[in-house]
């Protein structure tokens, strides 16, 4: 591997662990300040919006800040409703579920 083949490695190693702290960081928040559901889907609605102030490489970061934070909270929000309709369609309730 050449020196700039490994200087290019290292600038996307360190691009992918920005996004991934920024990321978790914005979910974190998401998260902490939800208490509903309809809280995260704003909260994907309101971070989602296309960045339009900044360089393009400060936008197209937002941006891929923003796709992996949402496919957390989007997995998570399918969880909620998944066991929330199981709860609903059990005969049982709550506990069996448990």
């Amino acid at each position: 591997m050449t020196i700039e083949q490994q200087t290019n490695k290292e600038m996307v190693q360190a691009i992918e662990q920005y996004v991934e702290q920024e990321s978790e960081k914005w979910v974190q928040h998401v998260l902490s300040n939800a208490k509903t559901v309809d809280d995260l889907m704003t909260a994907l609605w309101e971070h989602g919006k296309v960045k339009k102030d900044g360089t393009e490489v400060e936008r197209m970061l937002h941006r891929l800040i923003y796709e992996r934070g949402a496919s957390r909270i989007k997995a998570l929000m399918t969880e909620i409703e998944t066991l929330a309709l199981k709860r609903a369609l059990s005969p049982k309730g709550d506990s069996a579920i448990r």
